[in-house]
């Protein structure tokens, strides 16, 4: 196979791929948008420099590297971002969940095989010198989060899943191209060079890699991982803010005091009681009963608007997961934090999105907060948000 263009793919959440396209040509003219799936978008860069030079800037993409090739289990000839290779059927978000669940299709064993041939024989060709510090393998996002049954963020894993994970981390390893130590999908350290290969279709891959450069590059595909809960999460909330706390490397610690606007029915406060926080939450509807009943749990049963200022003096942590318009959440929390006793190290806001085009007042919203005085402000479109994006703060 003869070198091809540098290309960079950027991950996201599914639906969003057209504005993530945009808001990347604005930033690099040069750039012609390429491949494209369902929560996966590549661009072809304007010169043969390191696509890291040309890292997406905006709040929608979920993590992005360089891409090398797409590779099929079922012919020779290797595809390059440009559409030079074979090409399957383009199946949408939930149609794709579907299939990667029926056994006959990703889950037979020669399937898994052919795929993991396939990738390793083209990584001798388009990476032949490149050895990488561990191995990010993820599926491609099948289903935008509004989408979701229950409160996961994407479909489960195919079946065979963990079997086509292993036998294609034993086969790199076999040919030292990964330390034999190392384990896949693990969070990868910053600096760290790591191999991605994400499940496009069935039988397709993409293969490409990235340096870890930030907190959300350590997790395959840029998505974070899940872990066991000791009881179930309440409610979607529970993930959101854990997720943002991990993402935007917040030092929540033991004791501290977060104070939530539109907590019910409570799976935020559920997560911050189990980091043994103290919390207060706003909301003038029922909390659940695990998370009211918990010693630690305050609840104020107002609207933002309405709680007396004393009664949060001295807060840690200032979130909101209010369902009001954004300027609206900006307005209460720009008059709570007037009071001289309301100066918490950080805000944790949801701004909720009818319409993506608020998505233009961005600047001017992060102006707003600059302006009571926190010094880092970041936003991203979280794994476990729907339409709707995150923005921290601190100061």
């Amino acid at each position: 196979m003869t070198p091809t263009p540098p290309y960079l793919f950027v991950t996201c959440q599914a639906g969003m791929e057209a504005l993530v396209k945009a808001e990347y040509l604005a930033q690099v003219p040069d750039a012609r948008a390429a491949f494209s799936r369902p929560g996966l978008v590549t661009f072809k860069l304007p010169t043969a420099a390191p696509a890291l030079d040309w890292v997406p800037s905006g709040i929608l993409p979920r993590t992005f590297g360089h891409s090398f090739c797409q590779v099929r289990s079922d012919v020779d000839e290797v595809g390059s971002e440009g559409g030079t290779g074979s090409r399957g059927p383009r199946l949408g978000a939930r149609a794709f969940g579907e299939l990667l669940q029926d056994p006959a299709t990703f889950g037979a064993d020669p399937t898994r095989q052919r795929l993991i041939a396939a990738a390793v024989q083209t990584l001798a060709t388009a990476a032949p010198t490149a050895t990488w510090d561990g191995l990010h393998v993820w599926i491609r996002d099948g289903l935008a989060p509004a989408s979701h049954a229950g409160r996961q963020p994407a479909a489960a894993p195919p079946a065979g899943w963990q079997h086509f994970v292993a036998d294609l981390q034993q086969a790199l390893q076999s040919q030292q191209r990964l330390p034999t130590q190392r384990t896949a999908n693990a969070n990868a350290p910053l600096g760290w060079r790591v191999l991605d290969v994400c499940l496009l279709e069935s039988d397709q891959l993409l293969l490409g890699e990235h340096w870890v450069q930030t907190p959300a590059q350590r997790w395959p595909g840029g998505v974070i991982p899940l872990v066991p809960t000791a009881t179930p999460p309440i409610s979607r909330a529970y993930f959101k803010v854990r997720e943002a706390v991990s993402w935007g490397g917040l030092d929540l610690r033991p004791g501290q005091l977060c104070v939530e606007m539109g907590s019910a029915p409570g799976g935020s406060c559920q997560w911050l009681l189990e980091q043994d926080l103290r919390v207060i939450g706003i909301d003038p509807a029922e909390i659940d009963p695990q998370v009211a009943q918990h010693p630690k749990f305050t609840h104020l049963r107002c609207r933002g608007r309405e709680v007396k200022r004393r009664a949060i003096a001295g807060c840690d942590w200032l979130l909101s997961d209010a369902n009001l318009p954004p300027n609206y959440v900006l307005d209460t929390l720009a008059d709570l934090l007037q009071h001289p006793q309301v100066q918490p190290r950080g805000l944790i806001i949801t701004l909720k999105l009818p319409n993506t085009q608020l998505l233009e007042h961005w600047n001017q919203w992060t102006q707003r907060v600059a302006s009571w005085g926190f010094r880092q402000i970041r936003g991203r479109q979280l794994i476990f948000n729907r339409q709707e994006v995150c923005l921290v703060a601190t100061r």
